[in-house]
C-alpha cells in the first residue's frame, strides 16, 4: 500500500563546515512524528559537489539502514 517512514536525519551547516569535502558515516534516526517510536540508523554518504549560482549542491546517498 505505502512505504513506512523510518525516521529522519538532519544535515546542518555546522556539519558541512566540519566536513567541507563531504561526509560518510552512520547517523541515528530521529522521529518525524512525536507519537512514533524510532529506532535505527543509516549509513549516509554526503558529497559536496560545488557551488552553482551562489548555492552549494549536495548529493546524499543512503548506503545501508538498520
Amino acid at each position: 500500500s505505502r512505504d513506512d517512514v523510518m525516521g529522519k536525519v538532519c544535515i546542518t551547516r555546522d556539519m558541512l563546515a566540519e566536513h567541507p569535502k563531504g561526509y560518510s558515516g552512520w547517523m541515528s534516526l530521529s522521529e518525524v512524528d512525536p507519537d512514533e517510536e524510532v529506532q535505527g540508523e543509516i549509513h549516509l554518504q554526503v558529497e559536496v559537489l560545488g557551488s552553482q549560482g551562489g548555492r552549494q549542491r549536495l548529493r546524499c546517498t543512503v548506503l545501508e539502514a538498520r
